[in-house]
């Protein structure tokens, strides 16, 4: 049977092809990893301003099981205050969950949810839209877009 030969163009010489090596993983660098692909952003709106942030998988785990646990039939529409409650960090600087006026509630999450769902809609739209701005911008710089083709 004939062989048949080939070489690839354009294909740089062994030698120049230099692979970095992967970094090893020690309690000083680990937080660069769990911290990989996070990003936040500080929107000014009406004088004040909103920090937000792409969320982590404990967070994004919270979300479902908050949504999951809700009484409404309309579970779809109560995805957005839920995950606004948890990328917005705070107003002005001072922490979401410090902003809620029902002292019955104590979940730190509740309380979030509780300022979250007394915003007017449009607010709550433009820092979801804010917060899918990020995540989309995470995602190019982690790569993910590359694996996505």
């Amino acid at each position: 049977m004939p062989r048949i030969q080939g070489q690839f163009v354009g294909r740089a010489s062994d030698e120049e092809v230099k692979v970095s090596e992967p970094k090893t993983i020690t309690l000083d660098n680990l937080r660069d990893v769990v911290l990989l692909g996070r990003l936040t952003d500080k929107i000014q709106i009406g004088g004040f301003t909103f920090e937000i942030s792409t969320l982590s998988a404990a967070e994004q785990r919270e979300i479902v099981s908050k949504v999951l646990k809700m009484q409404s039939e309309n579970k779809m529409f109560d995805i957005r205050p839920v995950t606004v409650a948890l990328c917005l960090k705070n107003i002005n600087g001072t922490r979401l969950e410090d902003l809620c006026e029902d002292t019955s509630i104590t979940d730190p999450i509740d309380r979030r949810m509780d300022v979250v769902l007394n915003m007017q809609t449009n607010l709550v739209d433009k820092i979801f839209r804010v917060y899918e701005n990020l995540l989309e911008e995470s995602n190019r710089q982690i790569g993910l877009e590359e694996i996505k083709k």
